[in-house]
């Protein structure tokens, strides 16, 4: 049976096959059985044509981050990138990767310094540079031959920082 009943919090699971023979078994987060026969339609309609057509399926931004900050782990960095990664989910949760366009990722860019939920200072280009690398190798990470989540990535603008080094 494709959809049933758990019978402590009646909430409907389904448990299909995709075309390739793989097992799906998952909730579907409702006690409507109409609602959870939809659900369950959708996903077998979205898993043929997958296989069938070659579609590619949306992926979230917050997907996308959580296999990002995957691949980063170790690195020196690895604290600013989670900062930096905190910052664009504020900005971008819940959005499929492949609608950001570079007047979304300028827009949302920081412009001021917060130090205790206070702005204070405009920050520098540098300081903007970082950000804009960081949203943009998540960025290249999905367009890899390996994700292949979306198609280009975005041209985005880089910040003047001055040659020498300010002490």
């Amino acid at each position: 049976m494709p959809i049933r009943k758990d019978k402590k919090s009646g909430i409907w699971h389904l448990d299909i096959r995709t075309p390739g023979g793989q097992r799906i078994r998952r909730s579907t987060e409702t006690t409507d059985r109409k609602a959870a026969q939809e659900y369950h339609d959708r996903l077998k309609a979205d898993l043929w044509r997958q296989d069938k057509l070659g579609d590619i399926p949306d992926r979230t931004f917050e997907e996308a981050a959580v296999r990002f900050l995957h691949e980063c782990e170790g690195q020196r960095d690895y604290a600013t990138k989670l900062r930096h990664v905190a910052y664009w989910r504020e900005r971008f949760s819940g959005r499929p990767v492949r609608s950001l366009t570079a007047d979304d990722i300028i827009d949302a860019l920081p412009t001021h310094q917060i130090i205790q939920g206070k702005p204070t200072e405009p920050l520098t280009g540098s300081t903007r540079n970082r950000y804009v690398f960081t949203i943009k190798r998540m960025l290249n990470l999905c367009e890899e031959w390996e994700w292949e989540w979306i198609d280009r990535v975005p041209k985005l603008p880089r910040y003047h920082e001055p040659d020498v080094r300010v002490r």
